[in-house]
């Protein structure tokens, strides 16, 4: 059974769906535990002063950023990089406490979160989740560039039962066997009083009949 592309790009997503989205779930949860927790640590310091400002004089965002910088000189974390650099973000449902940067002419950007540093306190945490994030996207690499290219290479169901592990053959459309066509057989002439209704019916007609009242 041949496979069209779209049928293609769709398998591919199911896949990767199944088998990767509850991990990334839980990667996140994790990631914004810490930028929560980040949030905590930074207001904390000027909690007192805060307490004495009104609203109007504290900025206000409807985000929360945290800087992850991590180096790994020799790969010696064991991971296919040598730098992790990137910017963890939590979202609020209103606008919320948060430092914003100062723009070229001297003015608050309300509008963006300041990307503030990790603290100390949640560094060992924060380097065991960007090793988990950088392994599965790692392995989420692997297995897609092996469904690409064997998607590229093959066209029926077939072929790529041959190549895919036995865990992918689910994902597979049913290849359909055309059954051989029966002989005729002569029609016979039957009466109505033959045909017997099913008892099945009328027990489901009884049922529908009660269940109205």
């Amino acid at each position: 059974m041949r496979i069209g592309q779209a049928t293609k790009i769709s398998m591919k997503t199911i896949i990767l769906r199944d088998l990767y989205e509850r991990s990334e779930t839980e990667l996140s949860k994790r990631r914004a535990s810490i930028v929560r927790r980040s949030r905590a640590v930074y207001l904390a310091k000027y909690e007192q002063i805060l307490q004495q400002l009104p609203d109007e004089m504290i900025s206000h965002c409807r985000d929360f950023k945290t800087k992850i910088d991590f180096e790994f000189p020799g790969n010696t974390a064991g991971l296919p990089i040598e730098k992790y650099e990137e910017v963890w973000v939590i979202k609020f449902d209103k606008a919320e406490i948060s430092p914003a940067p100062i723009t070229n002419r001297g003015n608050l950007h309300w509008a963006t979160a300041f990307e503030v540093p990790l603290p100390m306190a949640l560094q060992d945490e924060a380097f065991a989740l960007v090793k988990d994030i950088v392994a599965l996207k790692e392995e989420k690499g692997q297995l897609e560039k092996f469904l690409t290219d064997t998607l590229k290479a093959y066209s029926g169901s077939k072929q790529l039962e041959k190549a895919w592990p036995a865990s992918l053959h689910k994902y597979l459309p049913r290849t359909i066997t055309a059954a051989p066509m029966p002989k005729p057989i002569p029609a016979k002439k039957v009466t109505p009083d033959a045909i017997a209704v099913p008892d099945s019916l009328n027990i489901r007609l009884t049922n529908n009949l009660l269940e109205g009242d």
